[in-house]
């Protein structure tokens, strides 16, 4: 009788223990089914904006797809006010005419690139080099002067005003202080008084430019002048110091810009003296048409070599130019320095370019032909210009 009374009650227990059961099941379907009714919160974070929207379940089956084609669309429209003449002639420190100077050597150095190419590809193998050693340096002016004129590459300075918070001096700008936002979303940290200061760009592509395309403007000189292995070497380090200390120097606002601006002068001095000294003694070993050709090389680039100081004194370090003048001087001694001595040098090259850079095809061949070499003397040896 108490087995059978206690079957029975574990019979009861299990029944109600199920029906429990059933119950959670139908409550926690219940729950679901409302979560899935309600409205669910989408946001969307925009450059310069934020907003919500409301999406449905019935639209929330394919969600990926309507952000795509969403973005793309933004994107779209992006590009299309980028494109505007406001954006294209709006690079902040710069007028419009900077900003087409900027422009305009991009295209000339555009123009001077196909122009070299074109050369290069019918000219002999045993040329071919030069032409476009030549032609990597006017694209890369030609990349540089794009980033430029599109506002990339660039540093700005503002001058702080007197006041309790500011020094008075030139800093680097804090986009976070000058900017006030939009009417959506409002910038809290924006200064009234920082945001209305003078600015003043520093286009630190241009040095990294130079960084890259003045030792294929070496290499040129090297070609022509058939100079030792030890003055290129030397030169081309001197050369990548000088765009080094330049390039930091421009970064500083304090003082220390000027001692980086002395040194740079320094190694300016390194590249320049055997510019005047040494090479000119190897081209003329060449004969007489790479003395004539590397003469006006010569001139070209210690015209640029000698400027190039104290442009940077009146711009990276006291400020003292208008920007737009200071584009417009830089731009000029680029076009010289790159554009005038490229074609100054593919069109007078002489023929015999194929010994150029080769050391010991050039001391046999002043070996075979004594006429280029004084009588009675020893030949010199290719690695010594001294």
């Amino acid at each position: 009788m108490m087995s059978l009374t206690c079957l029975t009650s574990l019979v009861k227990n299990s029944c109600y223990v199920m029906e429990t059961c059933r119950m959670l099941l139908s409550a926690c379907r219940r729950l679901c089914c409302n979560v899935c009714d309600c409205q669910c919160l989408v946001v969307y974070i925009g450059i310069g904006r934020a907003e919500i929207t409301r999406a449905t379940p019935a639209t929330s089956a394919t969600p990926a797809i309507g952000e795509s084609v969403e973005a793309l669309k933004e994107s779209m429209m992006e590009g299309m006010h980028a494109l505007s003449m406001r954006n294209v002639l709006n690079v902040i420190g710069l007028s419009h005419f900077g900003v087409f100077v900027l422009y305009a050597v991009f295209g000339v150095m555009l123009l001077l690139s196909l122009l070299f190419l074109i050369w290069g590809v019918r000219a002999e193998s045993s040329r071919r080099f030069l032409y476009f050693n030549t032609l990597f340096m006017t694209i890369m002016s030609m990349m540089a002067y794009l980033a430029m004129a599109t506002g990339n590459g660039i540093l700005v300075l503002r001058k702080l005003p007197h006041t309790n918070d500011f020094q008075g001096s030139w800093r680097i700008s804090d986009p976070l202080l000058a900017h006030k936002g939009t009417k959506a979303v409002p910038n809290p940290m924006y200064n009234a008084a920082y945001g209305n200061a003078p600015t003043y760009p520093i286009f630190w592509a241009r040095h990294v430019n130079q960084l890259l395309t003045s030792p294929l403007m070496l290499v040129d000189l090297f070609l022509v002048s058939g100079v030792s292995y030890n003055t290129r070497a030397f030169m081309l380090f001197a050369n990548g110091m000088m765009v080094l200390c330049w390039l930091a120097g421009s970064f500083i606002t304090g003082a220390a810009r000027w001692a980086f601006w002395v040194f740079g002068s320094v190694f300016a001095a390194g590249v320049l003296i055997p510019l005047i000294g040494i090479l000119p003694t190897a081209a003329a070993r060449k004969g007489r048409g790479s003395r004539r050709l590397y003469g006006r090389l010569m001139c070209i680039t210690m015209l640029s070599g000698l400027v190039a100081p104290w442009v940077w004194l009146m711009v990276e370090g006291a400020h003292a130019l208008p920007p737009d003048v200071a584009v417009l001087v830089y731009a000029i001694l680029d076009v010289i320095s790159q554009g005038v001595f490229g074609l100054v040098l593919l069109r007078k090259a002489p023929p015999a370019l194929s010994s150029w850079g080769d050391e010991e095809s050039d001391q046999q061949a002043t070996r075979l032909n004594p006429s280029t070499s004084q009588s009675g003397h020893q030949v010199q040896d290719p690695n010594d210009d001294l």
